[in-house]
């Protein structure tokens, strides 16, 4: 605030011979996410239970694909809404036909079950090689790790990450909500980021 200005509200000067008025412009932005992993990972308590709202209508039904939008505010002039498509791996299911026009990947896994992250670096090769642009993020993130039986550790997800092109490593747990909220903010930044530079 320059000399002889009087501060009225947080973007309005009042000078002696002006009046200024700032306008920030409010950016608000969209993305689609695919989650993939199977129903006993938590995949479906991860994303509905941090605030996602689901969204219902006759396409979650045809496709066998639940969808859930999370809000995440990135500053105050700058929301991201991350739209999750929830697909549940099964055999004779392939989660690759939905990559079009998607802006992030999280493939998640129980800690506690090695039979939930062993396909991972599949799907996870398989994803990138389909994705168009190699700088799309994809997540993997290890659930339940409030638990003390740990088959995968965190050294093992960290290698699976580095051997498939996986961008971040996440150990969570949507029981205490240990790491979950800042798990989204990293994503939202991260999918904000590469959306700017493309």
């Amino acid at each position: 605030m320059g000399q002889n200005q009087i501060l009225v509200s947080p973007n309005i000067f009042i000078s002696s011979k002006h009046i200024f008025l700032s306008m920030v412009e409010k950016k608000s932005y969209i993305f689609k996410i695919l989650a993939v992993g199977v129903r006993s990972s938590g995949i479906n308590s991860l994303i509905s239970s941090f605030g996602a709202k689901a969204i219902v209508g006759t396409i979650q039904q045809s496709l066998g694909v639940d969808f859930f939008t999370k809000k995440v505010v990135i500053d105050e002039n700058t929301t991201v809404y991350l739209q999750f498509w929830v697909m549940y791996q099964k055999a004779g299911f392939f989660f690759s036909a939905f990559l079009d026009r998607a802006q992030g990947l999280m493939f998640i896994f129980d800690v506690t079950n090695k039979a939930t992250f062993d396909p991972l670096y599949k799907w996870i090769t398989d994803a990138r090689k389909k994705l168009p642009d190699e700088n799309i993020p994809i997540f993997i993130v290890g659930n339940k790790s409030d638990l003390p039986n740990r088959e995968i550790q965190f050294e093992k997800a960290e290698d699976l990450c580095q051997s498939s092109g996986g961008t971040y490593v996440n150990y969570m747990s949507v029981k205490t909500g240990q790491n979950v909220e800042a798990m989204f903010a990293i994503l939202a930044e991260l999918v904000l980021s590469n959306h700017m530079q493309s």
